[in-house]
């Protein structure tokens, strides 16, 4: 059997493979001894010979000559021993005993410790793909001291190719291939199968090169191997699939598995029902259909899909496989099924495959109606199955990962404590799923006591750990300076855990500019073999996005333009994930049409829209106003769809009719949707708060977010902000003293974003209060809270209201480096107000050296600096120029255009 770590696929092998591999051990033993025994004889008759000699004349025999004939029979009964081991199945007693008398073993006898090795390491290969160095290395010492001073066949070398391979030694495998003289189509299928287990696409291509310039005849296997390194690429597969003039079952169980993945899609449900008529099924049949299942579920529980057909569909085959085959079930069926209730987080469901494991019972009294404990419950009967089936480690790491992923931790080291009751050896999966546990939630000591624990028991770290440590220390940037040090520790004794992954966390939490992502997008594509696959893909799209909601700037079209050649270089298959991303960068950079587009491509894809692709199109349209269109999405697509609306969606609707001021129709929007019923969460209580703050009824905001609060709906950042907004625009005697409650709140639960900071400062201008103000800002500085220029411009505005605060706006007017329109009109009027004419001419002299005019000032800022400009009439002429050139000002601007034009005539401009 072929093993390349996504299944069992068998090769054709000589007749004589079934000699060592298909027999039974006595038969096997047997056979053996039958080809060893004349060779054996002559042995012991030369043994005995040599013997009598040396006792014989042992004063007569030089002592050189003594030493050769004691090493010869030191080896000749070393290779009887190891004979005999081998003949009694103890291959480890045969292999230490080599190890401690290494000697040139006959042909057969190394053939049989090959067979053996491999054997290991296939039944080792999940604690290898773990990373486990310490089995790596014996394994491969063992393998290098067996092929040396040996030669092999064809099928031997392909077992060693193999073997190298498994034991991630690429180079190696390589080297043995390349000095094999004669290679045929076998031998390149072993070499193959390791490229397609470590995912060396650019050396399958030029695998594929040399076999049709040797003008080799391919067979099945090959095309087998190369539709499993081609799974995720369909149109590959296609292309794949016309060139196997034989299919066999494994080809089958490959399509069927490939196609699972794609069920959401017209071409996938029918790819999957003809496989289905076709193939026969037996057990690989069904077990490709539940691992298609199960990586289907995955898919779309990320996807926020409904998984209940998939969950009766499980059920289905898993009753079907029972009745054709007939056959008790094991434990990798135990676990497929587990994987695929746990995508769907069926309690019930896995509650019932939990019932078919030999679990320990449990100790003492449960409080579970047991009748043993004093309880008083009565006696539960224990649930009657006709067999159990032994879990493994992959059983319970599965169990632990869902109980964690559930907040259930209690229930996570109940499995963990029955795996050690079983004696299955934690491993590297065990505890990097309660590292994940814990580096989701920042806690970062926690983590770092399981690293000790597994450095304690030689358990090793592999990529999964090194990146959920990586993903933590970005996201939680409080706790970056606990693991630092350990990352750079990992990676100083095992460089080679980052991979792509690694560079993608980096680019999914990446919060800068424009420049920075162009950067990290070039390390990305490195990362990533200068072609990005759909996962990394939508990695940049998410990263994307944040820079969209960014204010626009001068690299806005750049970005367009970059994303559109990552459009055209990347040939890859678009998910559910891809369009709705893509629908909502059109969305957030104000491209509806854009949006419209990809939403009529994606259903052209045969791909069924899920809830957050009408999420994303809703709060497109509400925001560019077409409440009908909007309207039309929530009552006609998503009902055509068959997708249940929620509060998102209702939410989305409120805010636009909102922003539109039609408040009737968001009160009549809410109504309905508490008839469906849909109830209400703090983003759309909020939202609602937002639209009483608008209409100028603040302590119905008040009223609204205080008594959710009371109701035990948790409050988040944005929505004591708007709390902080509606206490600063009710005249009540405390609200200054609520405000400074609700700043502490919000700066002690890390919730002190850009918006806060923006109303914050807003809130102690309408309190009049600059001082409170200025303290605020002194101690975000003090904290290096990132400032952007718009809360410099709100603080210059606050500042200016205190003659002895304005020195101080002076000062931070010098400091900014980021200075746009609204700074210098800020500063501008400020200084008109404090009468203050030499800082007028110095902020005008400021902005033309920074070219800072894309956007024309205020009518009253025009007015101001003319007014300063009295004793230099050549800057006051640019000045007034520049007015005159303004076009459609609005009606409110009228005094001033009188004023201005009365200055022009008194300087004579």
């Amino acid at each position: 059997m072929l093993m390349t770590g996504h299944g069992s696929y068998a090769v054709p092998a000589p007749a004589f493979r079934s000699f060592t591999k298909c027999q039974s051990t006595h038969s096997k033993a047997m056979e053996i001894l039958f080809v060893f025994l004349p060779s054996m004889e002559n042995e012991i008759e030369q043994q005995q010979l040599l013997r009598q000699l040396k006792s014989s004349g042992k004063k007569r025999i030089p002592v050189q000559i003594a030493t050769k004939i004691n090493k010869h029979l030191t080896a000749s009964s070393t290779v009887m021993t190891i004979h005999g081991h081998l003949l009694q199945s103890q291959h480890d007693e045969a292999w230490n005993l080599l190890n401690q008398h290494p000697t040139s073993l006959p042909h057969l006898t190394a053939r049989i410790l090959l067979d053996s090795l491999y054997d290991n390491v296939r039944h080792d290969r999940y604690k290898l793909k773990l990373n486990f160095e310490q089995l790596r290395h014996h394994y491969l010492k063992r393998l290098d001291d067996l092929v040396s001073n040996q030669i092999w066949d064809s099928y031997e070398t392909g077992l060693i190719i193999h073997l190298y391979g498994s034991l991630g030694q690429l180079a190696q495998a390589e080297l043995v291939f390349r000095r094999y003289p004669q290679k045929e189509i076998g031998l390149y299928n072993r070499l193959l199968a390791v490229y397609v287990h470590h995912q060396q696409h650019y050396k399958i291509k030029a695998l594929q090169q040399e076999v049709r310039r040797r003008n080799l005849v391919v067979d099945t296997t090959f095309h087998n191997l190369l539709l499993l390194a081609n799974l995720s690429n369909i149109n590959e597969i296609e292309r794949i699939t016309k060139r196997i003039t034989k299919p066999n079952k494994t080809t089958h169980h490959l399509l069927l598995k490939a196609y699972l993945r794609r069920c959401d899609t017209k071409l996938g449900r029918a790819k999957v029902q003809e496989l289905i008529e076709k193939v026969r099924p037996n057990r690989e049949t069904f077990r490709s259909l539940l691992n298609g299942i199960a990586d289907h579920m995955t898919y779309l529980e990320h996807a926020g899909q409904d998984l209940g057909e998939l969950t009766q569909s499980t059920n289905d085959v898993y009753r079907a496989m029972i009745k054709v085959e007939g056959y008790e079930l094991d434990t990798d069926i135990i676990n497929i099924l587990l994987k695929c209730h746990i995508a769907s987080n069926n309690e019930n469901e896995i509650e019932k495959v939990k019932d078919l494991l030999e679990l320990p019972e449990k100790k003492g009294g449960c409080g579970s109606g047991c009748g043993q404990c004093g309880c008083g419950s009565q006696k539960i009967e224990p649930k009657l199955v006709p067999y159990k089936v032994k879990p493994d480690t992959i059983t319970f790491n599965l169990l632990i990962k869902h109980y964690l992923k559930n907040d259930k931790s209690d229930l996570a080291f109940v499995m963990y404590d029955n795996m050690v009751q079983l004696k299955l050896n934690p491993d590297t999966a065990t505890y990097g799923n309660f590292v994940w546990y814990y580096a989701e939630r920042g806690q970062a000591e926690e983590c770092l006591r399981y690293l000790d624990v597994m450095q304690r028991k030689g358990i090793p770290i592999n990529s999964y750990i090194y990146n959920m440590l990586l993903d933590c220390s970005l996201k939680y940037t409080t706790e970056a300076d606990k693991l630092q040090p350990q990352l750079r520790s990992i990676l100083a004794n095992q460089p080679d855990l980052i991979d792509a992954v690694s560079t993608n966390i980096r680019m999914a939490r990446y919060e800068g500019d424009y420049e920075g992502f162009s950067n990290l997008l070039e390390q990305v594509m490195m990362a990533n073999d200068d072609s990005l696959g759909t996962r990394a893909y939508n990695t940049v799209l998410q990263t994307v996005s944040k820079l969209y909601c960014k204010p626009r700037n001068r690299f806005s079209l750049n970005l367009e333009h970059l994303m559109s050649f990552l459009d055209v270089q990347n040939h890859l298959e678009p998910d559910i994930y891809t369009y709705a991303l893509k629908i909502r960068n059109a969305v957030y950079y104000g491209n509806i049409l854009k949006a419209e587009s990809i939403y009529k491509d994606m259903l052209d894809a045969g791909l069924k829209p899920n809830a957050y692709i009408f999420s994303h199109l809703i709060y497109g349209y509400s925001k560019q106003g077409k409440m009908e269109a909007a309207e039309q999405v929530l009552q006609q697509h998503m009902v055509h769809h068959n997708v249940q609306p929620n509060v998102i969606h209702y939410a989305c609707l409120i805010k636009g009719y909102s922003d539109a001021s039609e408040f009737d129709k968001a009160h009549e929007t809410f109504r309905m949707m508490l008839k469906r019923p849909i109830h209400g969460d703090v983003v759309l209580y909020t939202i609602l708060a937002g639209m009483f703050l608008k209409s100028r009824r603040p302590h119905y905001a008040i009223e609204l977010l205080e008594g959710v609060e009371k109701a035990g709906i948790q409050m988040d950042g944005v929505a004591l902000t708007v709390l902080v907004e509606a206490y600063a625009s009710r005249n009540t005697p405390h609200r200054s003293k609520k405000i400074e409650e609700l700043t502490d709140e919000i700066k002690t639960k890390g919730w002190l974003d850009a918006k806060a900071i923006t109303t914050l400062i807003l809130a102690y201008d309408q309190l009049k209060q600059p001082e409170t103000a200025l303290k605020l800002w002194e101690s975000l500085k003090a904290d290096h809270i990132q400032l952007e220029t718009l809360h410099y411009n709100v603080m210059l505005k606050t500042l200016a209201q205190s003659l002895d605060c304005y020195p101080v706006a002076k000062k931070i007017f010098s400091d900014m480096i980021d200075r746009n329109t609204d700074t210098f009109d800020a500063m501008i009027w400020a200084a008109h107000e404090m009468m203050d004419p030499e800082m007028i001419r110095e902020a005008w002299r400021v902005r033309t050296k920074a070219q800072a005019n894309e956007r024309p000032l205020k009518a009253r800022s025009y007015y101001a600096t003319i007014n300063a400009m009295s004793d230099d009439k050549e800057t006051a002429r640019v000045v007034f120029k520049e007015y005159q050139r303004l076009r459609n000002l609005p009606n409110s601007t009228i005094v001033w255009a009188n004023l201005i034009n009365k200055l022009a005539v008194q300087q004579e401009l």
